[in-house]
């Protein structure tokens, strides 16, 4: 009896076991977001960092070369993503070198009215290896859109916001 017991005590924690990994693997993960436009890069880009558990990280949005439309005080636009294992200096170019981690695509609405705001929504296409778990993941960015004068006439934008990987 001590025997059938212990079975089925081995086997229900190994059923319990499976059930929670996958549970963690699938838990959505948040980070901040602190970007600032930079147009010399050779594509319009936003670069900086997002803090994922108190960790920084590089993230950078490219403009993915489709126009984007303005409809009245809103403007759609698509973008790729990129994750870097080495945070980046907002406002600075990636140099090509930092190492990637999750790279994807996103559409994206800026409201400019009221509110600066911004919202995308997106997936993850590609993961390096450690990550593949993120792979067709979906991803969330929203925030608020900032622009500074930092001289006049001259104005600094800036995106402060949430990074949502679920």
């Amino acid at each position: 009896m001590r025997r059938i017991w212990a079975v089925l005590l081995a086997g229900l924690l190994a059923l319990t076991v499976v059930a929670v990994v996958p549970a963690t693997a699938k838990s959505p993960v948040r980070g901040d977001i602190d970007l600032m436009l930079v147009t010399s890069c050779g594509a319009v880009t936003w670069s900086g960092t997002v803090t994922v558990d108190g960790q920084p990280r590089g993230l950078v949005l490219e403009y993915a070369g489709v126009p984007g439309v303005f409809r009245g005080q809103s403007y759609h636009y698509e973008e790729y993503f990129t994750v870097t294992a080495e945070p980046i200096v907002a406002g600075t170019c990636p140099t090509g070198s930092e190492t990637m981690l999750l790279t994807g695509w996103d559409f994206g609405l800026g409201v400019l009215a009221n509110r600066n705001m911004y919202g995308d929504n997106g997936l993850v296409t590609d993961t390096s290896e450690g990550y593949s778990m993120w792979l067709g993941r979906k991803v969330r960015m929203s925030g608020d859109i900032s622009l500074t004068e930092v001289t006049p006439g001259v104005f600094v934008e800036t995106l402060d916001g949430v990074f949502q990987l679920n």
